[in-house]
């Protein structure tokens, strides 16, 4: 598959997500060739955006634990909101322990977006 193939299909997996049709989406993905392009920082991003949107847990957690080191650092951002997501969630049905355990993983996937989220309302919430 040709990169100009392989940017048309995640463009057209972006354009899912943009229509709220995230199973579509993760189905385009899917279409990929199992070489670099299922782990680039693009298609990783775009996968923890809808893990986060279905409220895919196990799925986004897995796809955590399968990257890399030095991949989770370069797709910090989008796994770190797919902690913070997972948090919250954690949070709402009562887990408070396991919210606190995502947040962990945020401030150590994420360090530089640790400030940004630890002053969220939603964040602040979850402990008064």
């Amino acid at each position: 598959m040709t990169p100009d193939e392989i940017e048309q299909i995640l463009a057209e997996a972006r354009g899912y997500c943009d229509l709220g049709m995230f199973e579509e989406a993760w189905g385009v993905l899917e279409a990929l060739p199992y070489d670099g392009s299922r782990v680039s920082s693009h298609t990783v991003a775009l996968r923890f955006v809808i893990c986060t949107e279905l409220q895919k847990w196990a799925l986004g957690a897995d796809l955590l634990r399968m990257l890399s080191g030095a991949q989770v650092l370069q797709d910090r951002r989008s796994s770190g909101l797919f902690c913070l997501a997972h948090a919250e969630a954690l949070f709402a049905a009562g887990d408070v322990e396991g919210a606190r355990r995502a947040m962990n993983a945020l401030a150590i996937i994420w360090p530089e977006g640790r400030g940004k989220v630890l002053g969220r309302p939603e964040v602040l919430a979850m402990w008064p």
